[in-house]
């Protein structure tokens, strides 16, 4: 199941995102800036410890308000993504 997950992510969801960017942009190449990895990487590793503090404070349980926080987590994501794609 992992495998198949990983593999639909990276082929279709990754491809609808920049698919849609390419439409806005009247498909032009999208061009990649590969200054702000290090900022990246520290915000994803910020997200992942974020993760395993709350489920450690949730107990190891996934219940109603630990997807809701993980939901948030993601929104703030996603909205700082399409912040930093509209500037």
């Amino acid at each position: 199941q992992a495998f198949g997950s990983n593999t639909f992510d990276a082929l279709v969801a990754f491809g609808a995102v920049m698919l849609a960017k390419s439409c806005a942009t009247g498909f032009e190449p999208i061009r990649l800036a590969a200054g702000g990895l290090q900022r990246e990487g520290a915000i994803d590793l910020a997200l992942v410890f974020a993760y395993v503090w709350l489920f450690y404070l949730f107990r190891f349980r996934l219940t109603r308000s630990f997807g809701g926080a993980c939901l948030a987590m993601y929104a703030g994501w996603l909205g700082y993504q399409i912040f930093l794609a509209c500037r």
